[in-house]
């Protein structure tokens, strides 16, 4: 059976719920979500287990999909990237990944991820870096919700994959954690983030006046550093995220910044009642290829 055909069960980690996502071919069969109590994640790190596991045995209990070859994101806070040029013919495989990330992190210590993307007659390594204890704690604690993890990645790269823009803005907003990813040639050159659950940030219109502040901070950093095209006026955003349907956050990004607000297609065919914004990341992960 070819991957496409067999149900795609994903998961996002999400710092207030867990959310669910089952995909068979290109429809979706199943949705759910559960909350999370707040600081049961910091950042990446699972800092209460037992509430991670009893929010996962409620999805699978109500919605009874398979518990074996989940797919997962997690917030990526800890995820460093580097990009290395190759020369025109070397060839990349584990190995070869494995021995050039060792120049710029530990062996023992990492779980690295690595892609080769070539584009105008350049190839590029991109690597992925996450440290090893975190996914180590991530794996355990799933497994012992009675989960098997195919794959586990970044929710940045799940959101790009989604999205299918090679150059591109996603602003994606949870109400306790802001994301900012900016990418050029499909590589994201840029990921940022920012706590959103501060004392004065009590209502959407608050976190959203913050988070577009944080938007125009890091485009205005991205642009600086000057290692992509610039991201302007006909730069699409997207909004995604618990706040990505928010209207008044797609005014500030629009009239406030100057920004083009674009909206999402999903590769997938959604259910109508699906609140998709929320589901960005997970669809990303559907998408994701496995032999």
């Amino acid at each position: 059976m070819v991957w496409w055909q067999r149900p795609r069960v994903t998961l996002c980690v999400e710092p207030d719920e867990l959310r669910l996502l089952v995909v068979r071919g290109k429809r979706v069969d199943a949705w759910g979500r559960a909350p999370l109590p707040r600081g049961a994640l910091h950042g990446d790190v699972i800092r209460d287990p037992h509430a991670v596991i009893r929010a996962v045995r409620m999805l699978w209990e109500v919605h009874r999909v398979p518990s074996r070859q989940v797919i997962v994101a997690t917030p990526g806070l800890q995820t460093s990237v580097r990009l290395v040029t190759l020369p025109p013919h070397q060839h990349v495989d584990e190995r070869a990944a494995t021995e050039i990330a060792s120049r710029f992190w530990p062996a023992e210590g990492s779980v690295v991820a690595w892609h080769v993307i070539e584009h105008a007659g350049r190839r590029t390594l991109i690597l992925l870096r996450v440290p090893r204890a975190t996914v180590d704690q991530t794996y355990a604690v799933l497994e012992q919700a009675g989960m098997r993890v195919r794959a586990l990645e970044p929710k940045p790269l799940a959101l790009l994959r989604a999205v299918g823009h090679a150059h591109c803005v996603i602003v994606d907003g949870e109400p306790s954690l802001a994301t900012v990813v900016v990418a050029d040639e499909f590589i994201p050159l840029l990921v940022l983030s920012e706590p959103l659950h501060a004392p004065l940030l009590t209502t959407a219109r608050d976190k959203a006046v913050r988070l577009a502040e944080f938007l125009e901070a890091a485009v205005q950093e991205y642009n600086a550093r000057g290692r992509g095209r610039p991201v302007d006026a006909s730069t699409p955003v997207f909004c995604t995220g618990a706040l990505g349907t928010f209207p008044f956050l797609r005014r500030l990004i629009q009239e406030a910044l100057g920004y083009t607000v674009a909206d999402w297609g999903s590769p997938l065919l959604l259910p109508a009642e699906l609140p998709e914004r929320r589901y960005v990341a997970n669809v990303g992960l559907a998408l994701k290829r496995h032999t």
